[in-house]
């Protein structure tokens, strides 16, 4: 017998220092993600704002509610509530509660 075990997602926020900006995106691997913005040669957004620090991140169950949290927070277009959510992570599952996914597993 097989079993699946799913893998988790992460909505991870990034800041760079030195434009004082903030990128919010999701992915299996937090890590290895932050390492690609850092050093991926394409040319994309967070290529111009390099270097990036990540300042926070949580674990939802799944790639769909990894994708309804950081779609919503991209939406609010709120530097409030980016620095909330650094600050204070159970803002995650306020937010997790408003788009209807299960809370953060961190």
């Amino acid at each position: 017998m097989v079993f699946f075990i799913p893998m988790p997602y992460y909505v991870y926020i990034l800041h760079s220092e030195g434009s004082d900006r903030y990128y919010i995106g999701h992915t299996n691997d937090v890590l290895r993600r932050v390492e690609e913005h850092n050093t991926n040669p394409r040319m994309t957004y967070t290529h111009k704002y390099r270097p990036w620090q990540l300042k926070t991140y949580c674990e939802f169950e799944s790639r769909g509610d990894s994708m309804k949290i950081e779609k919503y927070i991209k939406r609010m277009k709120s530097r409030k509530v980016i620095e909330r959510l650094i600050s204070d992570k159970e803002y995650f599952n306020e937010i997790a509660q408003l788009v209807g996914v299960p809370t953060c597993r961190d």
